[in-house]
């Protein structure tokens, strides 16, 4: 809040009309908005996308709409800085194309205050963030007097296209405020003035009873948005007028204040939960400052925000509409259940506070479930009805609905006008069905409009639309359906239950269709005859037909699994077909007059075939048929390479096989082993080792192993092993005397034999030492 201090005396003005009170140029307006956190690279405080989650506001809006935001003095940069804020958090960018920020100067060199400029930040950011649509203008004053800041809320106030006025200053109430209310009172636009920061006084114009006073909380929320708690901030100023009587809307509340209660809503403003601003730098600022100009938003997205609304919709229906603050306090009242003088009713939850109808969904098919609410009706009992755009005609549905404080649901489905879209590829049109609700209180009426999708086909076959085809499309030279072939059929806009889908009259499968209209159905022509067909779509009130062609099919002839030698796929047509092309392993296109049917040549589990023919359906035309792909070819020509081995003697018939075998295209598979003169064992998975057993019979044998790949191809690999007798250690020679442990000696080393020629080179190597020797003394 930016606070209006009042500097020297005022002159009473009870009985002097406003054109002639003395100037007020002695008020000075000082920016008051709390930002202790300075300075960062990155966004410091909450974002955009947090505050919207935890006061429910949507993303988007405020379309058509312009917010004014009335400040002091100039800020140079202020455009770059809504543009860098913008980017930041995905919000639509100024440019001269858009004009959605606007600046205007009460007068030309205004004075730049770089006090003022985080306040101007504050409020032009955080409105675009609230209306993302709606466009901002900044209204610039001289300076910060009193007389400066009212001539530019007159501006801002005759600035056309403005909705709502958001003002972040003020000061201490004084006697004459009451003459200054025609400022704030300008038809068809709402006042939105921060109340204040200093939690003990009531200012003014917050005090005013044509404004919308905001006050403050501590909002703490968690990463995503969702509210941790919300409660009164120790700054949030708030009281009873001295001067100003009570509106009658706090009358019609219930409030017993003998005048002006202050503040009328709140919102986040403790600095310590504040939110991020630009301002060459981000800061994170607080106060009710930031309040306003979001409240400002709030009205420009709905339109409602007005005190007569807000106290209305709090009284008929509050936790609709109000999140209610009843902890914490400023310097002098504290928060309680329902309005209290520092939060005043509370934050939204909402951005319609005005007596309102609507309709969930907003949109569907005919006969969809559908669900009217009202909000704020003054009587016990509406009469609900809708009107048939097709005749303007005005259909009662139900009538003394009863309302509970003021509010009522009313549960029924759309009504079906038969509607289908127009015949050809367009976008799915809808009709928009008015519903009403008449207070029978005051007879006043209220509406909302639910679209009813007209019925419409997304896909027939593999032919998908645009938008949707309509009722009587010729789809002839797009469509073509195949027969003993699946063929989809996606539509929207259809009546939730069963449709029935027939082929030239005769019912040719059913269809599930959702409560959005919608519906998939794959269904098979077997028995057809090539060309022109009708394809229609009932859902029990109306047919929807299209025109499409039954072509001639191509097929092929392969039969899945491994193939050991080179072979061909042969394609035939069920007619007459203009040529057939083909393409393997996604290579050159063929084709089979001048390159004969598909040969398969390439060792690998997964060739590729793709198929397709062209036809003329007439003379003019030649269409290319769908095309089929044929994945997983397998051929494998090579047959495996393997091994196996074992340690080359044993004394054991039992031994170990290591196998190693390997095939690059199908794979080992299984393998069997056998003995020399013996049958093979069963097959069994290939492993790299086997236990065997080998013939008793002492000798080199001969073990065998056979590979067999996936594709059938076998290989056979061999090794051998000795079988060496074993002497039984019992065998001992009875003659041999038994030595006693004591008279054991130790052996004598045997010496080896040397053959002559190593003795001559030993007795050649001893003279040349010896010479060596000699001849090294005499020396």
């Amino acid at each position: 809040m930016i606070v209006l201090f009042l500097v020297g005396m005022m002159v009473s003005c009870f009985s002097v009309p406003i054109s002639a009170l003395p100037d007020d140029d002695d008020w000075v307006a000082h920016p008051m908005h709390i930002s202790p956190f300075a300075g960062a690279p990155n966004p410091i405080g909450y974002t955009p996308t947090q505050i919207r989650t935890a006061y429910n506001l949507p993303s988007t809006g405020g379309n058509g709409t312009t917010i004014a935001v009335v400040i002091a003095y100039h800020t140079p940069n202020i455009e770059e800085y809504f543009n860098t804020f913008s980017l930041e958090f995905g919000l639509p960018v100024n440019s001269s194309e858009s004009a959605n920020f606007i600046v205007h100067q009460m007068a030309s060199n205004i004075e730049v205050r770089s006090d003022w400029s985080l306040e101007a930040c504050l409020d032009v950011q955080w409105a675009h963030a609230i209306a993302p649509q709606a466009k901002i203008l900044l209204v610039e004053a001289v300076d910060a007097s009193n007389t400066a800041l009212l001539s530019a809320v007159d501006y801002a106030s005759n600035y056309p296209g403005v909705v709502a006025v958001s003002m972040s200053w003020g000061g201490e109430e004084f006697a004459s405020e009451g003459y200054y209310e025609s400022y704030f009172s300008k038809s068809g636009i709402e006042y939105f003035v921060a109340s204040g920061d200093d939690g003990s006084v009531v200012n003014w114009p917050a005090v005013s009873r044509y404004v919308v006073s905001v006050g403050g909380t501590t909002l703490k929320l968690n990463p995503d948005g969702t509210v941790i708690s919300e409660t009164a901030w120790q700054g949030s100023s708030g009281g009873v007028s001295k001067y100003l009587s009570r509106p009658s809307y706090q009358t019609n509340y219930g409030l017993t204040y003998v005048r002006r209660a202050v503040p009328d809503v709140s919102y986040n403003a403790n600095v310590t939960t504040g939110v991020a601003v630009y301002n060459g730098t981000w800061w994170k600022v607080g106060g009710t400052s930031a309040g306003a100009p979001q409240w400002a938003g709030i009205h420009a997205l709905g339109q409602s925000a007005t005190n007569t609304n807000l106290y209305t919709s709090a009284k008929n229906s509050y936790s609709s509409y109000f999140r209610d603050i009843t902890s914490g306090a400023n310097y002098k009242y504290s928060a309680t259940v329902g309005y209290d003088l520092v939060t005043g009713l509370g934050s939204p939850l909402t951005l319609n506070f005005g007596t309102q109808l609507s309709v969930s969904p907003d949109s569907g098919p005919a006969e969809g479930a559908i669900t009217l609410s009202g909000v704020g009706f003054a009587g016990a009992s509406v009469n609900i009805s809708y009107q048939n755009p097709l005749n303007m005609s005005w259909i009662s549905i139900a009538n003394n609905t009863a309302t509970v404080n003021g509010n009522f649901t009313f549960s029924t489905n759309a009504p079906d006008l038969l509607e289908c879209n127009p015949a050809g590829d367009n976008t799915q049109l809808s009709d928009n069905v008015v519903f009403r609700a008449t207070d029978n209180s005051d007879g006043k009426s209220y509406y909302t409009t639910f679209k009813e999708l007209r019925r419409g086909l997304k896909q027939v076959g593999t032919t998908t639309a645009q938008g949707v085809y309509g009722n009587n499309t010729d789809l002839t030279q797009k469509a073509f359906i195949q027969r003993g072939v699946g063929a989809t059929v996606v539509g929207n806009g259809f009546r939730a239950g069963t449709v029935t889908i027939f082929w030239d009259g005769t019912e040719l499968g059913n269809g599930l269709v959702d409560r959005a209209g919608s519906f998939s159905a794959t269904l098979t022509v077997l028995d057809t005859s090539i060309g022109k067909h009708t394809l229609t779509v009932n859902d029990g009130a109306v047919n929807l037909s299209v025109n499409v062609t039954c072509a001639p099919r191509t097929v092929d002839d392969y039969v899945a699994g491994w193939q050991t030698a080179d072979f061909t796929v042969s394609l035939t047509s069920d007619g007459e077909v203009t040529e057939t092309f083909y393409r393997l392993n996604e290579g050159d296109i063929l084709n089979v007059t001048a390159h004969g049917q598909p040969l398969i040549t390439t060792e690998s589990a997964g060739n590729t075939l793709e198929y397709w023919s062209t036809w003329n359906p007439s003379e003019e035309t030649i269409v290319e048929l769908p095309h089929v792909t044929l994945s997983g070819i397998k051929l494998d020509k090579t047959p495996p390479t393997g091994s196996v081995w074992t340690n080359p003697t044993t004394t054991s018939t039992s031994i170990i096989l290591t196998v190693s075998a390997s095939d690059a295209t199908s794979g080992v598979w299984l393998m069997r082993f056998a003995n020399e003169d013996e049958d093979w064992s069963s097959w069994e998975p290939y492993t790299t080792q086997k236990a065997w057993t080998i013939s008793s019979d002492v000798g080199t044998k001969t073990v065998y192993v056979e590979f067999l790949d996936n594709a059938g191809l076998s290989t056979i690999a061999s090794c051998t092993v000795t079988l060496q007798a074993v002497q039984s250690s019992s065998q001992t020679d009875s003659t041999t005397p038994t030595q006693s442990p004591q008279a054991t000696s130790e052996p004598t080393p045997a010496i080896p034999e040397l053959n002559a020629p190593i003795v001559f080179f030993l007795m050649f190597a001893s003279a040349l030492i010896l010479t060596v020797v000699v001849l090294k003394r005499r020396s």
